[in-house]
């Protein structure tokens, strides 16, 4: 996995990471409200501040991240697997992949 494919990946997800991570069945407060933590629990430890469009959140227990670092914390991937989880919900082809004209 390269810079380049995290980067590529975390370009295509900015602006869609609500749906991202409900896709992902990530449950987190909407319009930048404080909830639970998807991880810790609590009552209204977490916000998705979606800051930029970069799944941005913060966790008063947790602590804070993108929505990638987000996607990491609950499924306990690394940054490989968690980047491929993504660009499959974005329907985005595998690095490496060569796509053919038909």
């Amino acid at each position: 996995m390269t810079t380049q494919t995290v980067t590529q990946i975390s370009a295509a997800a900015r602006g869609k990471w609500p749906v991202i991570l409900q896709m992902l069945r990530i449950d987190v407060p909407e319009n930048g409200r404080h909830g639970p933590c998807p991880k810790c629990g609590g009552k209204d430890r977490f916000r998705l501040d979606d800051l930029e469009g970069r799944g941005t959140w913060i966790c008063s227990q947790c602590g804070n991240g993108d929505g990638l670092d987000l996607v990491k914390l609950m499924t306990g991937y690394g940054v490989r697997k968690a980047v491929q989880e993504v660009a499959q919900v974005l329907n985005v082809p595998p690095a490496g992949s060569l796509l053919l004209p038909l």
